[in-house]
């Protein structure tokens, strides 16, 4: 094979397996990458193609970094050629640009044979994001559901405390909406569901209460409740 470039006039800065290695490599960490991207996600912004991306980007970076070399006439031609195209796709949230640097940097690591680099910053960047998506970092509410029903204007609330006491971190009320005709009241609450909770069950279980109606509960995440 290295034969073959001598008789086309190219040479290789790498070795061939070296090169296959690299990519492939990449492309493994890469994938990592993306899945720990997958897991973490939060919101309606989620993209299966974006997801697909984070896994060739770190190909590509390792690409990249084997083609420029040490030599600074390619990387500023490779630079000249990236500046002519135009990214139209729209990054929604600031999280998805981390993770795109993230996918790169981990590219041009195992590009440059820094392969302990490679797979000692994605282990920790990959624990320091699930470890933060956990315990919420960043978040400024203590709450994670909005609650809202319609409810009998005078009727004792009693059996809904005790329905919370029993699914229920904490809540608060937020709002209480009275409609005359309809002699109903719209009791809206900020609330926090215990870990062993299904969101469907605190539904059923309020819905089975005499006079409650339209419930409502959305994710203060943005995370759909189905």
């Amino acid at each position: 094979m290295n034969q073959f470039f001598t008789l086309t006039g190219a040479s290789l800065d790498y070795p061939l397996p070296v090169i296959v290695f690299n990519i492939l490599f990449g492309l493994l960490l890469g994938v990592a990458v993306a899945l720990v991207y997958q897991r973490t996600h939060k919101g309606l912004s989620y993209s299966a193609s974006f997801t697909f991306t984070l896994a060739l980007l770190t190909a590509a970076g390792s690409i990249l970094m084997m083609i420029v070399g040490n030599s600074l006439a390619r990387a500023f031609s490779l630079f000249g050629a990236f500046s002519i195209i135009r990214f139209r796709t729209a990054v929604k949230d600031a999280r998805d640009i981390a993770f795109v640097f993230i996918a790169l940097i981990t590219g041009m690591a195992v590009g440059t044979n820094n392969y302990t680099i490679a797979v000692v910053s994605t282990l920790f960047i990959s624990l320091a994001v699930v470890l933060m998506t956990r315990y919420r970092f960043g978040s400024i509410t203590a709450s994670d559901h909005l609650l809202t029903f319609h409810y009998p204007e005078h009727s004792s609330t009693d059996k809904i405390l005790k329905l919370f006491t029993r699914h229920l971190k904490n809540h608060q009320l937020l709002n209480l909406t009275s409609f005359k005709q309809a002699k109903t009241v719209e009791l809206a609450y900020n609330i926090t569901l215990k870990p062993e909770t299904d969101p469907k069950t605190l539904m059923q279980n309020l819905k089975a209460i005499k006079g409650v109606d339209s419930i409502r509960l959305v994710s203060l995440e943005n995370n759909p409740v189905s």
